[in-house]
């Protein structure tokens, strides 16, 4: 008589934390994004204090086979769900297209309003219970299996902006250090303040982040002799490299550093065989950066922006942040003063 088989139990879901529970891990790493990543979720919540959970899907034998990320975030308004601050985008983990109704069902049970970021064209963005605005834009670069081949896939007027570069005595250097990162910071913040009109996030959010991440953040640096001139903060997860954070000196613009930039990028995500460089999110009419970043694209996307519930603004809280940002973002503030405005105000844009 041969023994019985045993049955699956009923599949089941779990609120857990991501930040610590090896399930969700294993489930991050093997389908999720970058923004999904225990890592990208441990920066987040130690910079700004966000409280971030997870609902798990588990088939019958314990397996993840789905799951979603949250942060709760509170204003005198109340509490809202947000997937996620902060971030690009952080599409359901839905493996096998059956485990979003059951996640929905939980995140609506908390009676919260909930806002979501999707890439993919999945169960979420189909799902009437939520209403989508407009979309952002999304590049990323399908990597050839070669350099040469990398290099013979770029259009024309790339190659020829890689070329100037060069020849204009640019060199990229790639940097692990506390100095360097420093000094792409100061870089990043003059855009942010000088550009935009806008605070920087705090530096304390690169710190968690280069802690968190280790050697899979990659900062590479575009030099004019002893300056750095641009620079790209690449984060790495899975298969892909995520182009995080860009900042360039406009004085030196001329000489196309972001062009040989995003060519070094492509080199090194080549040369550790990996498949995919995703571009990141642009805002819809942010026209010059959607065109630098189609220059080298292969796959361009849509991020909509999935909300149910009632979203209002803490009136008193929207008063003051535009007020204070125009005025401390103004040529005559110290940048000093900027950056302690931005690491005191910034986690209240979320």
């Amino acid at each position: 008589m041969s023994d019985a088989v045993a049955l699956d139990a009923p599949a089941t879901i779990e609120r857990v934390d991501p930040l610590t529970d090896p399930r969700w891990a294993e489930l991050a790493r093997a389908h999720g994004s970058l923004f999904a990543s225990p890592p990208w979720l441990a920066a987040l919540s130690s910079t700004y204090g966000f409280v971030i959970e997870a609902w798990l899907h588990l088939d019958g034998r314990g397996r993840p086979t789905g799951g979603i990320p949250s942060a709760r975030l509170g204003t005198l308004d109340g509490e809202r769900l947000c997937t996620l601050p902060f971030s690009d985008f952080c599409d359901p983990i839905d493996t096998d297209g059956s485990t979003w109704a059951v996640m929905a069902d939980r995140l609506l049970s908390q009676d919260l309003p909930i806002e979501i970021r999707c890439l993919e064209d999945g169960s979420a963005k189909r799902d009437p219970r939520f209403t989508a605005g407009e979309p952002d834009l999304w590049h990323a670069i399908d990597l050839e299996p070669s350099e040469d081949r990398a290099w013979e896939s770029l259009a024309g007027s790339a190659r020829r902006a890689i070329r100037k570069a060069r020849d204009s005595g640019i060199e990229v250097r790639a940097t692990h250090d506390l100095e360097s990162l420093r000094s792409f910071y100061e870089l990043h913040l003059g855009v942010r303040k000088h550009k935009y009109r806008l605070f920087a996030q705090p530096f304390e959010f690169f710190l968690a982040l280069e802690e968190a991440f280790g050697d899979r953040l990659i900062l590479l640096g575009a030099w004019q002799g002893d300056s750095l001139v641009a620079g790209v903060l690449y984060l790495s997860w899975g298969d892909t490299l995520y182009y995080k954070f860009n900042a360039s000196s406009g004085a030196e613009l001329g000489a196309r550093p972001n062009d040989l930039l995003m060519w070094e990028g492509t080199r090194f995500a080549v040369s550790r065989g990996l498949k995919t460089i995703d571009l990141g999110r642009t805002d819809a009419d942010h026209e010059s950066l959607a065109r630098f970043k189609a220059k080298y694209a292969t796959r361009e996307g849509k991020i909509s922006v999935l909300r149910r519930g009632v979203f209002t603004r803490d009136p008193a809280l929207g008063a003051i942040l535009g007020p204070l940002t125009e005025l401390l973002t103004r040529p005559d503030v110290p940048d000093d003063v900027t950056e302690a405005a931005g690491a005191l105000t910034y986690r209240h844009f979320a």
